[in-house]
């Protein structure tokens, strides 16, 4: 069994001078770590930096500044290890006991490990969940001592470990999407689809240093977020209450005078015949809320 680390940066090298040496011994406790760093736009000196105090990291450079959906589509491309631990640059690892994390993802046929995150801000180790609210998909930080086990909740983090091989059998992460939120939220569900579980761990401490609002050090525009939204609902949900529920969520948004969630859903509406769905069709059946996603 082998591992990688997987980073993308964007403009926080600081954060990766900070946390990389001390995250790869950590990691190097349990095995030996490959290590993958994806510079998405012109990250100053960063190959400089890697060449003089780590000529075994690999770098990766886009062209230009690509967005983290495809920075980690290209990792996964070239990550030849049985598992990849995604984590954010700022994130410093008390200890994270990876073998016995991906021992248990083998022996219950979990698809991704997501790492409850410290942060600086409420000391309390938490992650992000999505669910629906009056018709409307929105989401909040649901912290550790609240995950019951149910695979109802849909949740990420910025630290989660995934199955490589499962990966590249569901066809990977959804390039659609503008926001990182929803691309991992949306293969994270079509996980559930295929019967692969999504598996939370206490096997871990990890704290996030930095006091940003960002996911994966991005920034999300709200117009994108929005549009996400529709996108989301559109390739995973073929049920009419849904629909009708969302729907009913676009008229408060209408008569509310939300211009900028209006705008979004209209441009989709638009869009959606040129939107490509990026991986396999799973064979499910039409379930009611509660067995698709937790209600708010």
């Amino acid at each position: 069994m082998n591992f990688t680390l997987v980073y993308i940066v964007q403009d926080n090298l600081n954060d990766l001078k900070q946390n990389l040496a001390h995250n790869l011994e950590k990691l190097g406790l349990y095995g030996d770590i490959d290590c993958l760093i994806v510079d998405d736009g012109s990250v100053e000196n960063l190959k400089n930096y890697l060449n003089v105090h780590f000529p075994e990291v690999r770098y990766l450079k886009n062209t230009f500044q690509e967005g983290f959906n495809e920075s980690l589509f290209k990792a996964f491309n070239i990550v030849k290890s049985d598992f990849a631990l995604v984590l954010e640059p700022s994130i410093r690892i008390d200890y994270c006991d990876i073998r016995s994390i991906c021992d248990e993802m083998l022996n219950n046929r979990f698809f991704i490990s997501v790492l409850p995150v410290i942060s600086n801000v409420s000391k309390l180790p938490f992650f992000f969940q999505l669910f629906f609210n009056q018709g409307r998909l929105d989401m909040k930080h649901l912290y550790k001592q609240d995950i019951s086990g149910s695979k109802l909740r849909i949740f990420i983090s910025e630290a989660m470990i995934f199955d490589v091989r499962r990966y590249h059998i569901s066809g990977g992460l959804n390039k659609t999407y503008f926001t990182a939120l929803y691309a991992l939220f949306d293969l994270v569900f079509n996980s559930f689809r295929l019967g692969w579980g999504i598996h939370s761990t206490h096997l871990c401490s990890l704290i996030k240093q930095n006091k940003s609002e960002h996911f994966f050090s991005y920034l999300h525009v709200q117009d994108d977020v929005y549009r996400d939204e529709f996108s989301f609902i559109w390739f995973n949900i073929r049920s009419s209450r849904y629909l009708i529920s969302y729907f009913f969520g676009l008229f408060k948004v209408l008569f509310s005078f939300k211009v900028k969630q209006l705008k979004a859903f209209i441009l989709n509406m638009v869009m959606w015949p040129f939107i490509k769905i990026n991986r396999i069709k799973p064979r499910w059946h039409y379930l009611n809320d509660h067995d698709l996603l937790s209600a708010g």
